[in-house]
Order: C-alpha cells, then sequence, then structure tokens
C-alpha cells in the first residue's frame, strides 16, 4: 500500500513527465526559444518532479539522468540571465 507521500511523488512524476514532453513540443513548434529562460526552466522544474518521483521506486541511470537535466538546465538558466542582462 503506498503512502500519502508516495502517490504525491507518482503525480509529480507524472507531472514531470508531461512538462518534458509539452516543453520539447513547444521548442519544435517554435513557441518558445531554446535560448530564453522559458525551455531550461521547464526542463528544471520537469527534472526535479521526476527527481522527486525517484526516492520512492529508486534507479540509479534514471537520477544520473535528472540530476544531469539539472545541472544543464541550471547552466541554460544562467546563460539567458547573462544574456538578457548585457541586451
Amino acid at each position: 500500500m503506498s503512502t500519502a507521500f508516495e502517490t504525491l511523488a507518482a503525480g509529480l512524476g507524472l507531472a514531470g513527465f508531461a512538462l518534458y514532453l509539452g516543453s520539447y513540443f513547444a521548442l519544435q513548434m517554435r513557441l518558445i526559444s531554446g535560448q530564453g529562460v522559458a525551455y531550461p526552466l521547464l526542463n528544471l522544474i520537469a527534472a526535479s518532479c521526476v527527481l522527486v518521483d525517484l526516492q520512492f521506486s529508486y534507479h540509479l541511470p534514471s537520477t544520473l539522468i535528472q540530476i544531469s537535466w539539472i545541472s544543464i538546465s541550471l547552466i541554460g538558466l544562467w546563460r539567458a540571465v547573462v544574456h538578457a542582462r548585457r541586451n
């Protein structure tokens, strides 16, 4: 039987999945830019949601992927903010 936390984490994992697909779809449809803040921010949120879910169903490779997405997204956010400040 799952606890309320596990159920919440599973919901966050599904939300992360939807954010991953939605942000990539928006990028491909040119609704958002890969150079702006939106895409890395959405990926950061998506990876964080999936990472929370992985705490209840731990899988090392998946955890490493999410940590990598978070790291890359933080770099992308930093670059977008620096670029915006320069302009």
